[in-house]
Order: C-alpha cells, then structure tokens, then sequence
C-alpha cells in the first residue's frame, strides 16, 4: 500500500514537469522551423523528427529513473528499510524504455534524413543533457542534506540512487555530444603532432580542419667559397726550373733561370749551349721543353 501511495505521488509531481518538457518542445520546434525558413535548402523532416526526438528523451529519463530505483531499492535492502520491492518497478521501466528506445531509433535511422540534417537531434540531445544535469545536480544536493541531517529510509535512498546513475551519465552523454557533433580536427596520417609548447596552427596546418600539412623548409646559410689565387701569386710559389740536367747554366740573358728574353723583330735568338740547335722563334724553345 505504501508502494503505491509513493507511486501515485510520483506521478503527480511529475505532471507539472512533463507540461514544462512539452512547452519546451513546442519552443524548440518552432525555433528550428523559423531557422529553416532562412536556409536555402531546410530540412523537409523537421516535424517527424523532433517528435522522435522527444520521445527518446522522455525515455532516456525514465531509464535512468528505473536504474535509480533499482539501486534504492538494493540500499534498502542493505540498510533494512522499506522500498526492498522498488527494483521490480525500477526493471519494468527500465525494460519498457530501452525497447521503445530501439523501436524510435530503428525509425528515425531508416526512415528519416538524420545523416544529412543533425540539427534536430542536437537540439534535443542538448535538452536531454540540461535535464539529466538538473536532476543529478538536485539529487546530489539533497543526499548530503540526508547524510548530515541523518535521515533513514526512502526519503535518504532515493537521492543516493539518483545521483549515483545520473552523474555519471550526464558526463558520458557530454562527452558523447562532443564526439558527436563537435569532433577534434584528425591530423594528417604520417604527421606526429608537434613537441608541446608550440600553439595551435604554429605548426604547419596542425588543428586546421581540412588543411593538408605542409612542410616549410629552412634555408640552410651556405657559405661562399674562398677565391683561389693564382699559383704565381702564392707565398710558396717556385718559378719553375727549365735547366736540363747535365747542361750548363743558361745565358745572362734568360731571366727566370733558363726563360729566353724577347728579342727584336728580324734579329736572330741567342746561340744556344754548345751541342744543341739555336733556339727557334727567337724564345729559345729548347730549353723549355
């Protein structure tokens, strides 16, 4: 009898929540109709979907709901209190919210647009969120009121269950809507991500969605070569030595050790060394060869 009594209390506390989820829904959906008046191409399934989409966030609530009761119930029956029968009604909406759950989702991927327009289930992904974070956060409140105000039964469960299901999953579904719909750009494969300390986009079209990387190269300082001296302007130059071996020195005449001095046009060279031709050209090509 007590079971039922808190259940018919539920219920009616819940109606003025449900009102306030359906006005909420009448303002999202005509948020997105007045958005997709001034797209060029809307969506054509707005209606269908947002209903959907509704449904399954009622249903994610009540699942939630139903894993709450299932663990007060198990506290109660830890801390021999009353609601030890609460894990029956907590496992049929359980049950009853996942298959519907299905069926919704079966449609709504089949039969509807839902891989070119998201819009909708972002917006009510986003509602489901804000309301599973209320619900956690309340819940959360009232079990420490609970625990230093010392209270026993159902009305100190209840919040414990609460809040032990629904804070864990308000933080999976945000990390779910951010991979979702708010995914981090993929690097290029064979590019590691640089050294840290270098700040986004610093490093050469790493974290720019779309841009392929693209490798700047450092110019390298080159050196210029040193310019090469001539070898008779060298500190260890040696004018070369065209004295033949077993010859006398060559004339006065012949500066640079055997070199023939330039002689006037018409006029005969110089004799050469006792035993060898003159000298042709007037240069003394003997002695150079």
């Amino acid at each position: 009898m007590r079971e039922i009594i808190f259940l018919m209390s539920g219920f009616s506390a819940m109606l003025p929540v449900f009102f306030t989820m359906l006005l909420v829904f009448l303002v999202i959906y005509v948020v997105l109709r007045w958005r997709g008046l001034k797209e060029e191409d809307p969506d054509p399934q707005v209606g269908i979907k947002a209903a959907i989409n509704f449904f399954q966030f009622i249903l994610v609530v009540c699942a939630l709901l139903g894993f709450s009761l299932i663990f007060t119930a198990l506290f109660a029956k830890i801390g021999k209190s009353g609601g030890k029968d609460l894990w029956k009604w907590g496992l049929g909406m359980l049950w009853g919210s996942a298959v519907l759950f299905a069926g919704f989702e079966a449609y709504y991927r089949i039969f509807t647009n839902q891989a070119e327009y998201s819009e909708v289930r972002r917006s009510f992904m986003g509602l489901t969120l804000v309301v599973m974070g209320l619900i956690a956060t309340f819940s959360f409140l009232l079990f420490w009121m609970g625990l230093f105000d010392k209270w026993t039964g159902l009305s100190f469960n209840f919040p414990f269950g609460l809040w032990l299901i629904f804070v864990p999953a308000t933080g999976g579904g945000m990390i779910l809507f951010q991979k979702m719909f708010f995914p981090r750009p993929a690097l290029p494969a064979g590019y590691p991500p640089p050294a840290g300390g270098m700040p986004p986009g610093a490093g050469g079209g790493y974290d720019q969605p779309g841009a392929p990387y693209q490798a700047v190269p450092q110019p390298v300082a080159q050196q210029a070569p040193a310019p090469q001296q001539p070898a008779y302007e060298q500190p260890s130059y040696q004018p070369p030595n065209y004295q033949q071996p077993g010859l006398p020195p060559a004339p006065s005449g012949y500066p640079g050790g055997g070199t023939p001095a330039p002689q006037a046009p018409g006029l005969p060279g110089p004799g050469g060394p006792p035993g060898l031709p003159p000298p042709g050209g007037g240069y003394g090509g003997g002695y150079g060869q």
